[in-house]
């Protein structure tokens, strides 16, 4: 390999092998180098060093919909926060831990099903649900356009540090030996990449790809929601240089061997 470069292997074409190949990383790649680089198979220790040598985008912070946040009561705040963290929805049963977790009553008293569904149906009939369904088997979730807003809530909050505590631990305790059911999964997941610990991010991603299709990557790595929309940019922006480089490579690690769909954003978030 070259001073400074990664060792690939691409096809050999006279030899019907594979053959070593020099890829520079160093500080001379340019970001034009990102798309033809991902088509290789790919560590990422090389995708974080091609990466590095890009100039991450200055994304302008919008502010959240005051008018949309304000008009929230803070137990509707609090469970919408909660559901921020798991894009793929909390079960009914799940519903009122957060809510207990931070001592919010319902009507003075504590949450039941039946003030969590009087206080479902005004969320959804808003636009903040993609469903109110409070059974055990249909996990309510919030809607993808207002998911990101919420994330931007959370990371404005002067106490979020103190939140994430209370959330990590309100997290159902497992045996070491038992796979997290998939909303414990994604819980661990945003609070690592809130907490900056994208390493704990991306381990707990791989246990949850474990039990997914790969074509599920796109609606539960971190990178494609938050490139979703202006909201989610601005809190993909607020991270550190590091966790926004990691959150990359891995991202297009993972779509150059699955191909599940495109990672144009990717790549231009990358620019």
């Amino acid at each position: 390999a070259a001073p400074g470069g990664v060792t690939g292997e691409v096809a050999d074409t006279a030899t019907g092998g594979t053959r070593a190949r020099a890829l520079d990383v160093s500080v001379s790649t340019t970001c034009a180098d990102i798309p033809r680089l991902c088509c290789q198979p790919w560590d990422n220790d090389r995708s974080t060093a091609v990466l590095t040598a890009c100039h991450m985008p200055k994304v302008s912070m919008p502010p959240p919909d005051d008018a949309a946040l304000r008009a929230l009561s803070q137990p509707e705040r609090a469970l919408l926060s909660a559901l921020a963290i798991a894009p793929g929805g909390l079960s009914g049963s799940a519903l009122p831990n957060p809510l207990l977790a931070q001592s919010i009553q319902l009507d003075g008293k504590r949450p039941d099903g039946a003030r969590l569904a009087a206080m479902l149906l005004p969320l959804q009939r808003n636009g903040w649900l993609g469903s109110a369904a409070s059974g055990e088997l249909q996990p309510v979730r919030l809607r993808d356009d207002r998911r990101n807003l919420m994330l931007l809530d959370l990371c404005a909050r002067e106490d979020l540090d103190a939140w994430m505590r209370i959330m990590w631990a309100d997290l159902p305790q497992r045996p070491e030996w038992m796979a997290s059911d998939r909303a414990r999964a994604e819980q661990v997941l945003w609070l690592s990449v809130l907490s900056g610990d994208g390493e704990a991010a991306v381990r707990e991603l791989r246990q949850l790809l474990r039990t997914m299709p790969a074509e599920a990557l796109a609606g539960i790595h971190p990178l494609p929601l938050l490139l979703a929309d202006e909201h989610g940019r601005a809190v993909f922006a607020r991270f550190a240089p590091g966790l926004r480089r990691l959150l990359l490579a891995d991202y297009l690690q993972l779509s150059s061997h699955f191909l599940f769909g495109s990672a144009t954003v990717a790549y231009q978030a990358g620019l």
